[in-house]
């Protein structure tokens, strides 16, 4: 969202942003309202996160001097209360699910999220329209508040960042929170069960907060498989050292279950790093332009691709690392791409005169 911020607002389009200053870090200054190049941003203080009630009051004020409203995050106390007042107030909303409605997704934690999902159905489901990132997100979404159900498929796009002067190194590369859901602990069985990989050089590097239940047993898993030396837990990286650890590695894996879109992908090939993906994910285009390998999120179909990647001639490789760089540039600029975004809040939100003014 903060880079289509950037990209909107050198269109001329008015932003006003407002979020939580939670996980700010003290990096800013938070109840005050921020000039920036994406737009006039407050970050309300926020000392309960299912209590952001300074968020709701403050949005609730903009609300009413902005007629077009971008929402984010499903289970978000911020986010429904806003769109239940926009609803009321006429005004016209976009809501992005960012993978939130699938299945996988809704079965963690149901008892909380059933309430919210009950709530849109019945009384915001016909007054929003819900942005999608790919065709199996758009059914989740009809399969829940019925087909009649509005929304805007429109792919995630990267505003790319300079390519880090890294050379490449033989390690592979996990990114992303760690869960259940990210089939981490199918990966590491994979890796296990790869001889390539065991004789190999090669490292598996973990980038991700594992201090959680989940992350303590796939420390564990590691041990048990006698990968300890292989496999390494960094923890959270952020900024540039995230984007120096995907220019470095050999491969990015990711293989989770289900996965609406997976920001991950494009970082990494933004880095010219190519990138294993499941089919969980809708990333088949990995494997049309030869800039990766698609394949089933099982412990066999990852091991064979470890097997195959570590394989690969020098040719061969960097064949792969020029045609994810290629890739990132071509589909998923989206300095190149921002119109799409233009025309689609314009598909949204008028015939209404212009779009000066989005909250």
């Amino acid at each position: 969202m903060h880079w289509i911020a950037c990209c909107l607002t050198k269109q001329n389009v008015d932003l006003t942003l407002l979020t939580s200053d939670e996980e700010t870090d003290g990096k800013v200054k938070s109840n005050r309202w921020h000039q920036t190049d994406f737009g006039t941003i407050k970050y309300v203080p926020t000392r309960i996160h299912y209590l952001p009630v300074r968020l709701i009051a403050v949005a609730f004020k903009n609300l009413l001097t902005h007629e077009n409203v971008h929402l984010c995050n499903i289970f978000y106390p911020s986010s429904i209360s806003v769109a239940a007042l926009a609803a009321l107030l006429n005004k016209k909303v976009i809501w992005s699910v960012h993978g939130e409605l699938d299945p996988w997704a809704i079965k963690h934690c149901s008892y909380k999220k059933k309430p919210f999902i009950w709530f849109i159905d019945k009384f915001l489901k016909n007054h929003v329209v819900f942005h999608t990132t790919c065709p199996e997100e758009e059914t989740y979404v009809k399969n829940i508040f019925g087909q009649k159900t509005k929304t805007l498929l429109l792919t995630n796009y990267i505003l790319l960042p300079k390519k880090e002067k890294v050379p490449t190194q033989k390690y592979l590369l996990f990114v992303g929170r760690i869960h259940p859901k990210k089939g981490l602990d199918r990966l590491l069985n994979a890796l296990a069960a790869s001889d390539t990989f065991r004789d190999s050089d090669f490292t598996l590097k973990v980038v991700g907060d594992y201090n959680n239940d989940h992350g303590r047993e796939l420390v564990k898993l590691s041990s048990q498989l006698n990968l300890d030396k292989k496999i390494k837990f960094l923890g959270k990286k952020e900024g540039p050292e995230k984007f120096q650890l995907f220019a470095g590695a050999y491969f990015t894996i990711m293989p989770s279950i289900t996965e609406n879109f997976g920001m991950v992908v494009v970082e990494s090939m933004s880095q010219g790093t190519p990138v294993i993906a499941s089919t969980g994910t809708p990333w088949q285009v990995l494997e049309e332009e030869r800039a990766g390998l698609w394949v089933a999120p099982q412990i066999q179909a990852l091991t064979d691709s470890i097997d195959k990647i570590i394989a690969l001639n020098k040719s061969a490789y960097e064949d792969y690392r020029k045609n994810a760089y290629a890739l990132v540039c071509d589909k998923f600029d989206l300095e190149k791409n921002i119109q799409d975004w233009v025309k689609a809040y314009q598909s949204v939100f008028q015939p209404a005169a212009s779009l000066s003014k989005l909250a």
